[in-house]
């Protein structure tokens, strides 16, 4: 069997190596000194062909030294380039840099941010000139109708792309980091203009052309959500996808077949091999013919990385048979995967990476040991094309989803278990359209009415798609996974490599190892997770205790477009996993603090909702509860005892709900924005004060946080939610004075976003989430 011989192949052993040095190197610039491991290496080299080293083992040892030694270096090398670029040192500080740049994304995407990718010619910072210094995200008012390849001039200011704020956050840091975009460019209305709409690259005089002809005609004969869908399915434009569509894709397991993969190459490629086998092409020249056709539906999808990873891998196989060679997958795969890092280094540590390799490697594992299980042991079964078809179906669905899973589980923070079932139906379903497609796109040109009765095939399969995903999701299995580390998904993948290269003696090991852990994992006692979640100037809190109850403190704020309820809070509790929410407490009525809950109670099942005598008044039929000082709650083991406010007079800071949490004789006081006087009312309740995590009142206000009452509460922990420059000046400098004489360790949303800790009986726990 080929996972059998896996052993022999030296390569693909030494990717795996290689790989290992350069995620080192890539992540620890700083630690990996150049001439240092140069020395080292040349000592290694040298003493391995000279022969002074005799010991096999410690030749062996050696030489996978160099190969990691050699991937440090090469990844430390890369990441230096990257960081040294003059956009990315400058974008911290940058305002009036003039510029001019060329688009390099075309006008058919309605980003929701309104930027655009955009390639710096030459611009002058600090009175400095640099040419071609790099990528950016251009923001410029008035500019998603240019087209692609036109060329803009300005001035603007450049802004750094920031780390995720909170727990779940798309990383667009490291997604910029792979594509080498270096900053962001802010241009105000006004301030740029284009100078030049003519792109004569190949791009912009053919592919673009055709990409917009085939959105207009999927407009003009299909439209609606189907053609939003087929869309999506063959270009890869899937910003017409609705928010429903897009959870249903998700719970469903299905998002795979509507972005553009290794699996629409993997078709496309099935549906040129059964073409030219119909109009007979010569066996030598159907390798070109397959290469040729990928190469160009890469240009036409703006060659996305997924499309280029598996044009890669078809390539290169494709090109063995047209040289007569022997192509082993193993070695496939290594050499595949070698050839994308050497060009991209960033690729490595890509979700999209890690899918498309782990789904290949366990398609070839199944496929060989499955496809000799059915050969021997059902060998009247196996001569059936038709039942071997669905076998082999269903077994590549199923392995690429058990190898998938580890990767689906820390990238995405869940697991759907209907996605095995759903892709049986949904393969074959995409690959049909695929076949269709063409066909409708040439009758187009010459035929409107056969045009519309394709256009019509089209539409009934879009719909079935449609249908697919949402019958899945509404009956489906899926498994939160949101607080799976590296750690466990390196305890999964180390027992399954050492399965792939057949290392029985460490096999064994590797597993009762994991499952240590993994049974730790499960079983360790997980108390009360608490988290002050980044919503700008504004204020919201997480409380997840035993037994699946969710407290959610503020939904932070709306203005304008900005709703941090739709925009932050909904997708953190749906990557936590959470269905219900057993209260949701709305301290007061400022848009800061309540702005965001019309979104949350649209989404989410809200048991009771709590608020005080200033509380904002929320449409719909809610069980309300009314709180003031002496109030109490209790659930899920946590005691909430409410502190403020003891009247009903006084302004909305004033009459804003504080109350101390209990859990596990653990305390955090939750202040909403009372003032100093505020805080005065509450000093005879001292012993109800002392706390270990204090959410700071008014986010930071300098009319808060007093010395006295400081000193009462007496907290290890400070939180304070604010926004980034936010307008107020909050935290205010005498406030930060105060707290830090105060001795606490002061965590600030705007500067470190999201702060999450873990409190159970052996204490408080500050948890690190990037």
């Amino acid at each position: 069997m080929l996972s059998g011989n896996a052993q022999t192949r030296p390569l693909l052993r030494a990717v795996v190596f290689f790989f290992l040095g350069i995620g080192w190197g890539f992540n620890n610039p700083e630690v990996v000194p150049l001439w240092f491991i140069a020395s080292i290496m040349l000592f290694f080299v040298i003493a391995i062909f000279a022969g002074i080293i005799k010991a096999r083992a410690v030749e062996i040892f050696l030489t996978v030294l160099l190969i990691i030694l050699a991937g440090a270096v090469f990844g430390s090398f890369r990441r230096g380039i990257y960081d040294d670029n003059i956009l990315l040192r400058n974008s911290f500080d940058s305002q009036g840099v003039e510029f001019i740049a060329r688009l390099l994304d075309d006008c058919d995407i309605d980003k929701p941010d309104k930027s655009r990718l955009a390639s710096i010619e030459i611009c002058i910072i600090n009175g400095m000139t640099f040419k071609s210094p790099g990528r950016v995200w251009l923001k410029l008012p008035g500019a998603m109708g240019l087209p692609y390849g036109t060329r803009v001039m300005g001035r603007g200011g450049l802004a750094p792309i920031l780390q995720p704020r909170n727990p779940g956050d798309y990383d667009l840091r490291n997604y910029c980091r792979r594509e080498n975009i270096s900053a962001i460019m802010r241009c105000g209305k006004g301030e740029w203009r284009a100078v030049e709409s003519d792109d004569k690259s190949i791009m912009g005089r053919i592919f673009l052309p055709i990409r917009r002809d085939i959105i207009g005609k999927i407009d003009e004969h299909i439209g609606g959500g189907e053609g939003e869908i087929l869309k999506g399915l063959i270009i890869g434009a899937r910003s017409g996808f609705s928010d429903e569509f897009k959870g249903q894709l998700r719970y469903s397991g299905l998002w795979h077949l509507l972005s553009l993969s290794g699996l629409h190459l993997g078709i496309i490629a099935g549906i040129i091999l059964i073409a030219i086998s119909i109009f007979n092409i010569p066996v030598r020249f159907r390798p070109p013919v397959v290469i040729f056709v990928l190469i160009f539906y890469c240009l036409l999808v703006e060659t996305r990385a997924p499309i280029v990873r598996a044009a890669v891998i078809i390539s290169l196989l494709s090109a063995g048979r047209m040289l007569h060679r022997y192509t082993d997958h193993w070695n496939l795969l290594a050499l595949s995967a070698i050839v994308i890092v050497l060009f991209k280094p960033a690729e490595l540590f890509s979700p999209g990476f890690h899918l498309t390799y782990a789904a290949s490697a366990f398609i070839i594992l199944g496929h060989n040991n499955w496809n000799e299980w059915l050969k021997s042991g059902f060998p009247l079964l196996y001569r059936n094309s038709w039942f071997r078809y669905i076998f082999i179906l269903c077994t590549a669905s199923f392995a690429a989803s058990l190898g998938t899973a580890p990767f689906l589980a820390y990238h995405f923070g869940g697991i759907p278990l209907t996605s095995i079932p759903a892709s049986v139906i949904g393969v074959p379903l995409v690959g049909i359209l695929l076949a269709i497609f063409p066909v409708f796109y040439g009758f187009t040109l010459v035929n409107a009415s056969m045009a519309e009765i394709f256009g019509g095939a089209l539409w009934l399969g879009a719909r079935g798609l449609k249908w697919l995903a949402g019958f899945s999701a509404e009956n489906s299995l899926y498994i939160n996974t949101p607080d799976f580390t590296q750690w466990h998904l390196l305890i999964l993948v180390i027992p399954l490599t050492l399965f792939i290269f057949r290392k029985r003696q460490w096999l064994w090991a590797g597993l009762l190892a994991g499952n240590m852990f993994l049974w730790n994992s499960a079983l360790g006692e997980r108390g009360m997770r608490l988290t002050f979640l980044d919503v700008g100037q504004g204020n919201c809190a997480l409380i997840e205790l035993p037994g699946k109850s969710a407290i959610l403190v503020d939904a932070g704020p709306k203005s304008g477009d900005y709703d941090a309820g739709k925009r932050i809070v909904v997708p953190h509790l749906e990557w936590r996993g959470i269905e219900r929410i057993q209260h949701l407490i709305l301290t007061h009525s400022d848009r800061d603090h309540c702005g965001g809950a019309e979104a949350i109670l649209s989404r989410f099942s809200v048991e009771h909702l709590d608020i005080g005598p200033s509380g904002p008044e929320i449409e719909g039929n809610h069980q309300v509860n009314h709180l003031k000082s002496g109030s109490w709650l209790k659930t899920g083991g946590a005691l909430l005892l409410f502190l403020n406010p003891a009247d009903s007079i006084g302004d909305d800071n004033e009459l804003s709900l504080a109350f101390m949490l209990d859990y596990c004789g653990k305390r955090i006081l939750f202040t909403g924005d009372i003032p100093a006087r505020g805080e005065r009312n509450l000093l005879p309740a001292a012993d109800l004060l002392e706390s270990d995590i204090l959410q700071v009142a008014h986010h930071g206000s300098k009319y808060s946080s007093t010395e006295e009452f400081l000193s009462v509460v007496s907290s290890r922990w400070a939180v304070i939610s604010c926004g980034r420059g936010n307008f107020y000046g909050h935290p205010a400098p005498e406030t930060l004075v105060r707290l830090e004489s105060a001795g606490v360790d002061i965590h600030r949303t705007d500067k470190s976003g999201a702060a999450c800790f873990l409190i159970n009986r052996r204490g408080v726990e500050y948890v690190s989430w990037k």
